[in-house]
């Protein structure tokens, strides 16, 4: 479906599935690429916790106009092929990022692997966090001595979906969140260093039916900058309050 706003002149085009179009990206002159949690609303800009990047890189650019190509002409969710095969750029900076599409390029193997590589410390920040694969190697790399904290959206974080029990109740510093609002992150930070941000929520839907992007970042200034944000989020959170079996 093409619909045409008469006022602005600005074609847009409907996904027409019940799985989410996901995305949140703007491409601007062939030049600068926005993206992260935020959707483009009052809530999100005003009252929920969300990060945003804004990267100064033709190539990054280039990646997602042909996921965007793909998107205006119809190709959504398992139909839409893969163009990056976890294609890593450079901004004009010199810093470079991995880019992946879901659920084509399947970035859960990407964030899994980054997380089994993780030296001293894993912290996540997560509007939603099912993934059974994703939460299990926190939990082994927890056992292994490296430091797991993390931080939830309240709503649903205890439910039997949810990998905030299973987490809390084998040790590891896990918290719910302090916005009345949403905690709309979707975040990991590993070292300090490696960031891995996007639209894409730690769950199957995510991964198998929605469109999403992510990507990785590794540079220790931003990593200091999302610290600092796990850190102001995490003095606002508080302990579950969950009883674990014997």
């Amino acid at each position: 479906m093409c619909i045409r706003d008469r006022a602005a002149g600005i074609e847009v085009r409907d996904d027409l599935r019940s799985a989410f179009m996901h995305n949140k990206f703007i491409l601007i002159d062939g030049q600068l690429l926005w993206t992260g949690s935020m959707n483009l609303t009052t809530n999100d800009v005003f009252r929920n916790n969300n990060n945003v990047v804004v990267l100064l890189s033709p190539a990054a650019v280039a990646v997602y106009a042909r996921e965007f190509e793909e998107m205006w002409n119809g190709q959504f969710g398992p139909r839409s092929p893969s163009n990056v095969n976890g294609q890593t750029v450079m901004t004009a900076a010199g810093l470079p990022i991995t880019i992946r599409f879901a659920p084509e390029d399947e970035p859960f193997d990407s964030l899994i692997q980054l997380v089994s590589l993780a030296n001293e410390s894993i912290r996540f920040m997560a509007f939603s966090f099912t993934e059974d694969e994703l939460g299990a190697m926190m939990r082994q790399r927890a056992a292994e001595g490296v430091i797991v904290q993390g931080i939830f959206e309240t709503r649903a974080s205890e439910t039997q979906y949810s990998e905030m029990p299973a987490m809390f109740c084998e040790g590891l510093e896990v918290r719910q969140d302090g916005n009345p609002g949403t905690f709309h992150h979707k975040v990991v930070i590993i070292d300090d260093f490696v960031v891995i941000t996007g639209s894409m929520n730690f769950s199957d839907n995510a991964a198998d039916s929605n469109d999403e992007n992510v990507i990785a970042i590794a540079d220790p200034a931003i990593g200091r900058l999302y610290r600092e944000e796990f850190i102001r989020r995490w003095g606002d959170a508080t302990t579950p309050d969950i009883e674990c079996e014997e």
